[in-house]
């Protein structure tokens, strides 16, 4: 009878978690990280020895992930480019996370009622919303998947009195966890705790077990660094002393403990708070929670566990090492140690609902409308949400609907409204951007491409003088003026412009084609024909119409035989 309470729980989840997910599915790609990852990223294309080594070796988006981009190759052999695809392996890797989780939470509780509360609640919380709508965020569910693994196998080895298949299991399951994500890093320590749940003594044995689970922590530890090194994220921008760096932690964990409770105004970009006093509150209720934690280790041990875990779990991301400039926080950070939270509620849900009290009937109805209610509700919350990824226009109008806006996000708002030929919105938010940021050369050129889509070329040129005024090596400012001046019949100009964009960038096939049409219309047909075949070696065939070229090959074979 218990099995089959226990199937028919299992798939309650599974059909809640896929309904409240069902509108990813819908999403397309974003060019945050998902032209990196999956649409530029020629690794993934084709298979060969030299894409094998290229995704073992390399850096994306400043992480160490060659499992993840593995996970995209075998998306793109199966899809190509269809998003459906790679939404629908994200979501099929969350709902396999959600099995993990009922059966980790089963193994510590052996409770149906407390292992269905924590999975439904970590299922369709509206903090996974990120790591599952985003392309970008495999990462997140793929290490879930197999550090959620690796967490279970190791309670079998406990349980099975140190049994070494198990041990072996858990092992290769971390390694193929941090070689996903680097967040993985944290479970050595997590192992400790499983100890201490499972009444494991401390022994010589069980630090010697941990050994080869801190060297791999370790290791890709010091590759991650690296790589946030070289994509300058880390290191390069703020400076804090270990004071600051503690109190910047206590902000982080409460932040998402409050997201966790109460997941309103969320964001997929959180600006830095302005004011340094925002962070010694939420700092001193962490110092707090850490004390009440140590107060209650001899008798409740399975708080004590549940709070100790969630910040052990959030320590890679607790921006010790400062990851990602001025954002200190994300949604995608709490994707496991908000198990921990959503397991401490459920043990305590479910204490409530056996305690025998006056009344006793009525308060357990109660209690269990309250926890429908509250299904319905971050249900509904996450089935809203995941809307915001469905393509560029969408997500940058969130943070900036959300107060968090700045000349970034109206820039990049302002770039996908370009993109969809909605060139007065672009203008728009450009001229947004540059009431904030006024010496951006990037929100000047790209005002001045918009305005030269629907006409305005003076005023085009007006914003490329500008740019290249703040940088008088930028290229592509050189490149779109030239092509304004095109417009305007001013092929002197035009291809000094393109002379210096090409200077610049040797490999610009763009600015050389369209020299090549300025060198066409003045008859200069051999410096035309010059360029064409400069783009056919620099890889760039595809980029001339054969009849163009048949046609500027013909005009110069005419020129010749004239002279």
């Amino acid at each position: 009878m218990r099995r089959y309470k226990i199937i028919f729980l299992i798939f309650l989840i599974l059909v809640i978690a896929f309904i409240a997910f069902l509108p990813s599915l819908k999403n397309g790609f974003v060019r945050w990280d998902d032209d990196v990852y999956v649409t530029n990223n020629q690794a993934i294309k084709s298979f060969s020895w030299e894409n094998a080594a290229t995704i073992f070796t390399s850096f994306y988006a400043g992480n160490y992930q060659p499992l993840t981009i593995l996970s995209y190759f075998l998306d793109y052999h199966l899809c190509k480019l269809n998003p459906f695809g790679y939404h629908l392996t994200n979501l099929i890797l969350h709902l396999l996370n959600c099995l993990l989780v009922f059966w980790l939470i089963f193994i510590f509780s052996d409770s149906p009622q407390v292992s269905f509360i924590t999975a439904i609640l970590f299922a369709i919380h509206p903090l996974r919303v990120e790591s599952i709508a985003w392309i970008s965020e495999r990462k997140d569910v793929l290490y879930a998947f197999f550090y959620l693994g690796a967490m279970i196998s190791y309670c079998y080895y406990l349980r099975q009195r140190r049994i070494s298949k198990y041990y072996y299991l858990s092992l290769f399951l971390f390694l193929l966890s941090i070689s996903s994500k680097a967040a993985a890093a944290s479970l050595p320590l997590a192992l400790f705790l499983i100890d201490y749940l499972m009444g494991e003594r401390r022994s010589v044995a069980g630090l010697i077990d941990k050994i080869p689970f801190f060297t791999l922590s370790l290791l890709f530890g010091i590759v991650a660094c690296f790589a946030q090194r070289l994509n300058e994220l880390i290191g390069c921008k703020i400076s804090f002393n270990l004071l600051h760096k503690f109190m910047i932690a206590g902000y982080a964990a409460f932040f998402y403990l409050k997201k966790i409770f109460i997941p309103t105004n969320l964001s997929f970009l959180y600006t830095y708070p302005e004011k340094t006093t925002a962070f010694i509150l939420p700092f001193f209720m962490i110092v707090i929670l850490i004390l009440a934690l140590l107060f209650l280790a001899r008798r409740f041990h399975k708080i004590v566990f549940c709070g100790a875990l969630y910040l052990i779990t959030l320590l890679p991301v607790m921006q010790f090492i400062p990851i990602g400039g001025y954002v200190l926080v994300y949604d995608r950070y709490t994707y496991i140690p908000s198990v921990w939270i959503f397991y401490a509620v459920s043990e305590f849900f479910v204490w409530l609902y056996k305690k025998n009290i006056k009344y006793h009937q009525a308060g357990r109805i109660f209690l269990v409308i309250i926890l429908i209610g509250i299904i319905i509700i971050l249900a509904v919350l996450t089935w809203k949400r995941c809307g915001i990824w469905k393509d560029d226009v969408s997500l940058w109008s969130d943070p900036i609907e959300k107060s968090h806006d700045s000349a970034m996000t109206y820039r990049n708002r302002g770039y996908a409204y370009f993109n969809k030929g909605e060139y007065d919105k672009a203008v728009n938010d450009f001229n947004k951007a540059l009431e904030i940021d006024p010496n951006s050369k990037f929100d000047y050129h790209n005002r001045g491409a918009a305005l030269g889509k629907i006409g305005k070329t003076d005023d085009a040129i007006l914003d490329f003088n500008k740019a290249i005024k703040i940088d008088q090596n930028y290229g592509e400012a050189y490149y779109n003026r030239g092509i304004a001046y095109m417009q305007k019949d001013d092929l002197e100009r035009a291809i000094s412009d393109f002379d210096r964009a090409i200077k610049i960038d040797p490999d610009n096939t763009g600015a050389r084609f369209k020299r090549a049409v300025a060198y066409l219309i003045k008859k200069e047909y051999d410096k035309s024909w010059r360029d064409l075949c400069a783009i056919e070696k620099l890889g760039g065939k595809d980029k001339i119409d054969l009849l163009f070229r048949e046609y500027v090959r013909k005009k110069l074979n005419q020129s010749r035989v004239g002279e």
